[in-house]
């Protein structure tokens, strides 16, 4: 299950709901905790029991393990020092803070509206790597809607990144989180031709079929051929083409999500 430490008011009760989520009820995680914040096992025990408070310097070690973004870092640590706060008054000066973050967080999602196609300055961060459309199209598959630690083990990707990319595309609504499970609102995004960004889009992925290549699966299909041809056949091949990709289109549209795949096609002159 994914947590969002926003819907947390304690971190301490977030800390205790994350161990609960965790394979075995999070055996070893305290461990693990221990040596992100530079302390004894026994004092994780006692900090989930009440007992003590994490430093502020023990709490961005224990966000960076657990890999929270910045605004969830900010958020964290927030949280750590309203419960350390000496004074009644301290308290409710944090407990202020911690009220605007969550309201500036549901202000900035109200804000951003999709629409058919993300703006330019969207556009920019969204085909700027692979991965980006990669996790987007991949919460389509049900076995990783709930999972960011098996999305960073698929693509073999830190899960910081796996975060940073989930954050952008639930903001931009292109997902959304419902109790932990990710769902996606809008899985056919469409890059113009004469988009400056659309060369950079096409060519990552001709890049993810030359690594495809080298694998060698069995299971893939690549296909390079040169020819001479007639100009009065080079339309008749096109549309076969483009026909192809029309028939395949109709085929994905409302095929169950099971496997992540890629077809690149391509045919030009050689000069």
């Amino acid at each position: 299950m994914n947590l969002s430490i926003f819907d947390f008011k304690s971190y301490r009760d977030y800390l205790k709901k994350f161990l609960r989520t965790q394979p075995k009820n999070g055996h070893g995680i305290r461990t693990l905790w221990a040596e992100a914040m530079g302390c004894q096992i026994a004092f994780v025990s006692h900090v989930l029991n009440g007992h003590y408070e994490i430093s502020i310097e023990q709490a961005e070690g224990l966000a960076r393990y657990i890999a929270l973004n910045k605004d969830e870092t900010e958020y964290f640590i927030l949280l750590v020092q309203k419960d350390r706060a000496g004074t009644h008054q301290l308290k409710i000066f944090f407990e202020k803070l911690i009220s605007e973050k969550i309201e500036q967080r549901e202000n900035i999602r109200n804000r951003m509206k999709i629409k058919n196609n993300l703006s330019i300055e969207d556009q920019a961060i969204y085909y700027s790597k692979w991965l980006y459309s990669a996790v987007h199209i991949v919460l389509t598959i049900p076995e990783f809607q709930s999972s960011p630690e098996f999305i960073a083990k698929y693509f073999n990707q830190n899960l910081f990144s796996i975060r940073q990319i989930l954050d952008f595309l639930e903001t931009r609504q292109l997902i959304k989180n419902n109790n932990g499970i990710y769902n996606v609102e809008n899985n056919f995004l469409f890059i113009n031709k004469d988009s400056p960004l659309f060369s950079h889009q096409q060519s990552f992925w001709r890049q993810k079929a030359i690594e495809s290549i080298y694998k060698n699966n069995k299971e893939d299909i690549h296909f390079a051929s040169l020819f001479t041809v007639s100009v009065s056949d080079i339309k008749k091949i096109k549309d076969i083409l483009l026909k192809s990709i029309e028939e395949t289109t109709d085929i994905i549209k409302p095929s169950k999500e099971e496997k992540l795949y890629s077809i690149c096609m391509d045919m030009f002159e050689v000069r």
